[in-house]
């Protein structure tokens, strides 16, 4: 697993962007919008997922045919792999895809409710595993080259007071990472788990950038 931070430059095999099919969770707003948007750049077709139907439908007027919304639950798993079947066979697999739909939420351990810890697991987590798996399925019986990229934080190489849950799943996200890397190598799928200080990056850089320098340094161009 190729674990990317601004400090580790990784030269690999690119993909040619133009006219590849790229899926992105969590697009309708913060780093989902701005990874859609340089794709969409790139002239990447983009089916960005999301539970916001009216901020996707803006994002698209923004972006052009090249997006495509798609309100998605992706705790529901059942609408989710219908989505899938009914949208991609083989032939038009997506060649990459973004695991970026997350939430978080901090409280000490006695006051984080039920709710709140199964929520950021059913999200973070679960949603992650439902959707992978249904496009893995597709890439593994590709010859093309394609790529998994699932967005963790730097909570998912360290702990923090108060962050048990949130800690707990960009943890997981880490090893499930790690894993589907030795797992799904054979099959020329390339998985990247990027983890990142959110806040910092934006903050000296602005997102849209720190977006292209991860794609340009970790993926494809």
């Amino acid at each position: 697993m190729k674990n990317a931070s601004f400090f580790i430059f990784i030269n690999e095999k690119c993909m040619i962007l133009k006219n590849k099919t790229a899926i992105v969770t969590g697009a309708s707003k913060g780093l989902g919008k701005a990874i859609a948007t340089v794709l969409t750049q790139k002239e990447v077709k983009v089916f960005g997922l999301a539970r916001n139907e009216k901020a996707l439908q803006e994002i698209q007027r923004e972006l052009g045919d090249k997006f495509i919304p798609v309100k998605m639950d992706l705790t529901d798993e059942k609408a989710l792999s219908a989505w899938v079947e009914n949208t991609f066979t083989v032939e038009t697999a997506p060649n990459i895809l973004i695991n970026n739909a997350g939430i978080g939420s901090f409280h000490k351990i006695d006051e984080l409710s039920a709710k709140d810890w199964l929520d950021m697991v059913n999200i973070n987590l679960n949603g992650m595993y439902f959707i992978t798996s249904k496009v893995a399925a597709l890439m593994k019986k590709k010859k093309d080259f394609s790529h998994i990229i699932n967005i963790g934080s730097i909570l998912g190489t360290m702990g923090r007071e108060d962050g048990a849950a949130y800690c707990t799943t960009k943890f997981g996200v880490n090893g499930f990472s790690d894993s589907l890397f030795k797992e799904l190598r054979r099959f020329n799928i390339k998985v990247t788990c990027f983890n990142f200080l959110d806040s910092w990056f934006e903050h000296v850089f602005g997102r849209q950038n720190v977006v292209q320098f991860f794609f340009r340094q970790q993926l494809m161009f």
